[in-house]
């Protein structure tokens, strides 16, 4: 019987253990992807704020002109 418990009380604390590492992770990931997405949108939005300096720098590349 108390081994039947010990084993319930060990699969327990693992399956406790792993959720709250997958929430941790989870957190971590989407803090991660939020600054990847804020970089995004400030970047797309300077650009669109000033295309003319982003033209003298694409135009020796020869894709903003054609």
């Amino acid at each position: 019987m108390s081994c039947f418990l010990c084993n319930v009380l060990v699969v327990s604390y693992v399956r406790w253990c792993m959720t709250l590492r997958a929430i941790q992770w989870w957190q971590q990931m989407r803090l991660f992807y939020q600054s990847i997405l804020l970089r995004a949108v400030l970047w797309i939005w300077r650009i669109s704020k000033s295309p003319s300096q982003f033209c003298g720098w694409c135009a020796p590349m020869g894709s903003w002109r054609r």
